[in-house]
């Protein structure tokens, strides 16, 4: 072919002739932003973001429907083709409607993942949320207690009844972890750098851990004598016990941080600037100690306390006398905190004293029942004004103003005002102010300062004025919030302390997300009402004589029932979605293009594929493959212009639809708008682990990238090795893996006692096996007693059988085996999908297009360029050497034995391809493995994975091992779990005759493992282990090493996909009811 010279952003590219710009840029690593294209289609180019400019052209160029010229000059990141792709994204993002990420995520001040770790708690994935949560907040045992929860007050399910309880989710996730053993991040190598951290606190606590797990040497100093900060100091013991904190600080202890108590930075030699050059940078998260104070008339020379320090000492254990009545003042959940420690400690009468009313309390209205419960008594819209000393120097009585509310001030609340002449007296012997928190800055000269007696750090990157110093926390800019604010800002600061540290650029942009507001009516009307659980704590009379913990934590069932409320409002398709990833590359601003907006129907129904057309960019992808790709049309674009909407024919579900749910229209979608339907579980979006498998539901092979987090299965995809096949796979591929995951599996022994199942244990089952098995050789004769596989066991497994069988003369057969034509040779029967492509003439026999999806997806097309005759025994005697011939499941002996008698007469064995439906008939038929002939002579039977329709009377004895309790296995008197796709390892052969190795990639649910009840099995029935395994090696040994070698195609890294008939019937029998 002819080759043209072009030049691409200064590069000089040689090209294949007759190929868009776009493909050539692909080929040569140039990236073209696209949302529509897919080689695999004809040309669209409707998301207008592949412009192009190319020189001596007055407009732009779509790359992907622009054929490159000799010569050609083009550029692919002007500012003219930037801003015309930043307008393409903004109109396309103007009517998308969804939520990136759901509004908890946004409204936490950490930045936490609670949609994700909510999720992972409903399907039990507890471990895994703990390490999502530890991504971003090092201290979730202790935050999970004491969080005023932002993410709550934003959470859509509120709208529906009550939000989503993400705090206790969090401390349950956190305690489960500090029970089982703490998870240990991995740790970079180190990086030769050090850094120093000023505040042992949940700031200075979280930077130490993250600079940490990113190779830093950290020293965290703090003045007190313990790390924890206003964590083990300034909240008490009863909402948070301080072995809790002691657990997480000494992780991050064990991680390689070194602590230093006992350290007033500017006192001796431990300056601020000692620090700077002891270390390469510093982090302050020196938070706010000192308490606010009143100009209250008469006080001087009166011990007024300050809230901070009363919470200090108090859990510092240090003596101290307050007498019998006491005051505080203050609002907020110091302020309770002080007033419910003060209960504590045994004290007749306390106030609460605050110049609003309760519904202006900045404190959560769950501490102030309780402290009202507790015996506080509130008094609100008064104002201490005036002390008046007793005899002993110490308090007598205390004058309160009286207040009203007046206009709302900045905060947005009515600013309080006196109401002249009227004030009240309180006797009261000590006074205690808890009305603000400021920094203690001595020593720190050099930092530049607010009005307010904070450090001036940047609000984007936390550095302050001094070279290498960042700061983050209360001790900064508007001064003391939550700990969960002080949290984020350590997180988010030790990201731009590395970029100084590794000498780049410190840079933020802030991240585009697409919003939504709250909820329809007709959605909320969908969603059951369904409160939270009742988390258990101590009743007020008797927790408030003591410090324990009032609080118990959800249990496992609680915990799993309220995330499974959760709403799921981030989109499942974050992690992966073009649009977004493009709009933030671009830095778009949609808003100006803003307009009314066309809200449609979710398509949430249906049991495979979920369909948000409100988040459809109308790229035209998901109707093309479908049409062009699958050969299937089930959807199409509806209506034009800007009612433009895609959706099946005539308007329909998809149900209702042609859809033979394949799912490749979720793969090509860029966005959000198709996905797969959670089964039974929650649809987490995540940063999802990718395991490369085989799929097993049929012979074909299919190539599939499995995502998964921790042990459960999210979604199933085409791997790109898939290719050779257009990428297809069918809907069992898809849609099956996820199947595997209900609670209905089974998952111990069960031996059936008259009409009731017993749960037994392994090696009761295996006994109960193996003296059936005598006893009915005895009585019977050897081949009374028989075990059947299915062929979706794999070859080690069926070898291994067979191999024990065999020492006791018991016969091994497979009831789905395919009739057994003799002298077929599977070394020389290995026709491959690449030759089947290439193939200008295709003969099929016996094949079903629901038996074979993708296969039939290859023959469909060749069927449109007349390359396919089907069932045409005469066609046969025509076959040449460029023919291919298949042959199907359905293909009866007979058939079978006049048609593999012609092809040997032709010399075509090798043009064929013997399509099975089970995913390893082939490697079954190699072992000799085949359908029994005579049955009336059974009368004892141990049914591996085979859920078949039994014809007369029951057994004397019928075991069962699968997956699901099956009609078979309901009548058996033994039923055992099985492991399934893809919890084995093993081999298999395919329908192209290659024997392929697979890994196990997911842990099953049962007790034991095939291998465990193998190992029982050899052990009762006497077989040497190593016999066994010899046996194993050798039979593999010789499919690979034939005459006529099988063959071997090793997919090691691949797991096997190993499924048994009543996880296929599962599957089919969903999918039946829209094929």
């Amino acid at each position: 072919m002819a080759t043209i010279q072009l030049t691409i952003n200064q590069q000089t590219i040689e090209a294949e002739d007759n190929q868009s710009i776009l493909k050539i840029a692909r080929d040569n690593g140039v990236a073209i932003p696209t949302l529509c294209y897919d080689e695999r289609m004809e040309v669209y180019g409707s998301c207008g973001l592949c412009m192009v400019e190319i020189q001596g052209a007055p407009k732009l160029f779509k790359a992907c429907a622009t054929m490159a010229t000799d010569g050609m000059v083009i550029e692919t990141n002007t500012p003219r083709v930037i801003e015309s792709r930043k307008t393409n994204l903004e109109l396309l993002l103007s009517n998308h409607i969804g939520d990136c990420v759901a509004p908890c995520v946004l409204a936490c001040p950490g930045k936490t993942d609670c949609q994700g770790y909510v999720g992972l708690i409903a399907n039990g994935e507890h471990q895994e949320a703990l390490k999502l949560i530890k991504e971003q907040l090092p201290l979730p045992a202790s935050i999970g207690r004491v969080c005023p929860h932002p993410c709550e007050t934003a959470c859509r399910r509120g709208e529906v009844e009550e939000p989503i309880s993400i705090l206790w989710l969090k401390r349950f996730a956190a305690d489960l972890d500090r029970a089982k053993g703490m998870f240990m991040p991995k740790i970079a190598q180190d990086k030769g750098k050090t850094v120093g951290v000023v505040g042992g606190g949940p700031g200075g606590l979280t930077a130490a851990y993250f600079l940490r797990t990113m190779g830093y040497g950290v020293t965290v100093y703090d003045a007190m004598p313990k790390m924890g900060g206003m964590l083990r100091y300034g909240i008490p013991e009863y909402r948070l016990p301080k072995n809790v904190v002691d657990d997480e600080v000494q992780l991050i202890e064990q991680m390689g941080a070194r602590f230093v108590n006992n350290v007033e930075i500017g006192k001796g030699e431990t300056t601020l600037q000692a620090l700077r050059n002891q270390h390469d940078a510093l982090y302050l998260a020196i938070g706010a100690w000192r308490g606010g104070t009143m100009n209250i008339g008469g006080s001087d020379g009166v011990e007024v306390l300050d809230g901070i320090d009363f919470l200090r000492r108090v859990s510092n254990n240090e003596p101290f006398a307050i007498g019998k009545r006491v005051a505080i003042v203050g609002g907020g959940n110091t302020a309770m905190d002080v007033c419910r420690t003060v209960v504590r400690l045994g004290v007749d009468t306390v106030y609460n004293l605050y110049r609003r009313t309760r519904a202006e309390m900045p404190a959560e209205s769950i501490e102030i029942d309780e402290a009202i419960e507790e015996g506080v008594i509130l008094k609100n819209l008064v104002n201490p004004i005036e002390v008046y000393p007793n005899a002993e120097g110490g308090i007598d009585r205390l004058v309160l103003q009286k207040m009203k509310l007046g206009a709302p001030d900045a905060s947005g609340r009515r600013r309080p005002v006196n109401i002249e002449g009227e004030t009240e007296t309180l006797e009261v012997d000590t006074l205690i102010l808890a009305i603000g928190q400021y920094p203690e800055l001595q020593g720190f000269d050099d930092l530049e300062t607010t009005k307010w007696g904070t450090i001036v750090a940047d609000v984007q990157t936390y550095r302050t004025n001094l070279e290498g110093v960042f700061a983050g926390g209360d001790c900064i800019n508007d001064g003391a919030t939550i700990a969960i604010q002080a949290i984020g800002d350590a997180k988010r600061a030790v990201e731009f302390i590395d970029q100084y540290l590794q000498g780049e650029a410190i840079t933020y942009r802030a991240p585009y997300y697409v919003t939504r507001e709250g909820l329809d009516p007709e959605e909320i009307e969908k969603y059951k009402k369904n409160k939270r659980p009742t988390m258990a704590q101590m009743e007020a009379e008797a927790r408030k004589n003591n410090f324990m913990e009032i609080v118990h934590g959800y249990t496992e069932e609680q915990a799993v029932a309220e995330g499974s409320r959760c709403l799921e409002c981030g989109c499942h398709d974050y992690f992966e979605c073009q649009l977004v990833n493009y709009a933030n590359d671009y830095q778009v601003a949609p808003e100006r293009f803003a307009g009314s907006l066309n809200k449609l129907r979710i398509e949430d129904d249906n049991p495979f594929i979920l369909r948000d057309p409100n988040k459809c960019i109308l790229c035209g992808k998901c109707v093309r493959v479908c049409d062009e790709v699958v050969g299937i049309t089930a959807l199409g674009l509806v209506e034009r212009g800007f009612d433009t909407y895609v959706a099946p024919s005539l308007d329909r579900t998809l149900q209702e639809s042609p859809c033979i749910f394949c799912g490749s229209c979720i793969d090509v979608c860029p966005t959000g708008a198709l996905g797969a339907a959670p089964v039974g579980n929650k649809n987490v979006p995540a940063d999802y682990t990718i395991a490369k498998t085989i799929c097993g539901f049929c012979s074909s092979g299919c190539y599939l990238a499995v995502e998964t987090d921790g042990n459960t299965i999210f979604h199933t995809v085409a791997d790109e090795k898939q290719n050779h096949r257009n990428g297809v796979i069918c809907g069992r591929g898809r849609f099956g893996t996820q199947w595997l995951q209900g609670e209905e599996r089974l998952k111990t022994p069960l031996i059936k006692e008259e009409s009731h199942w017993r749960e037994v244990s392994l090696y009761d089952s295996v006994i109960e096996i193996v003296k059936k098995s005598q006893t009915i050789q005895a009585k019977y004769g050897q081949n009374a007693f028989k075990i059947a596989l299915s062929p979706r066991l794999t070859l080690d497994e069926a070898l291994a059988y067979r191999f024990i069988a065999s020492q006791r003369g018991i016969e091994v057969v497979s009831f789905s085996a395919s009739p057994k034509v003799e002298g077929i040779d599977y070394g020389k029967v290995s026709l491959d999908y690449e030759v089947l492509k290439q193939s200008q003439k295709i003969l099929t026999y016996g094949l079903n297009s629901k038996d074979q999806p993708v296969l039939s997806n290859l023959l469909l097309h060749k069927q449109k360029a007349g390359q396919v005759i089907e069932d045409d025994r005469s066609a046969i005697s025509k076959a040449d050497a460029q023919t291919s011939i298949l042959w199907g499941p359905h293909l009866k002996l007979e058939e079978r034995k006049t048609l593999w008698e012609e092809i040997k007469r032709l010399g075509l064995e090798g043009r064929l391809m013997i399509v099975e439906r089970y995913n390893n008939s082939k490697g079954l038929e190699a072992l000799g493995i085949s359908a029994p002939t005579d049955l009336e002579e059974v009368k004892g039977l141990f049914v591996i994975g085979e859920d078949i329709a039994w014809q007369g009377p029951k057994p004397e004895f019928l075991a069962v091992a699968d997956t699901w309790m099956t009609e078979l296995a309901e009548k058996a008197d033994l039923v055992l779990p099985m492991q399934a796709y893809p919890e084995v390892a093993g081999h298999s052969v395919n329908a192209e005759g290659k024997l392929v190795r697979f890994k196990a990639i997911q842990k099953s649910p049962m007790a034991f493992t095939h291998t465990d009840f193998i190992s029982e099995l050899s052990q009762a029935f006497n077989v040497e282990w190593g016999a066994l395994e010899k046996e194993v090696q050798e039979g593999l040994s010789a499919l690979k090493h034939k005459d006529q070698p099988m063959s071997f195609q090793d997919t090691s890294g691949l797991s096997e996909e190993k499924n048994t008939h009543a996880l296929m019937a599962k599957i089919e029998n969903a999918l039946k009811a829209y094929w």
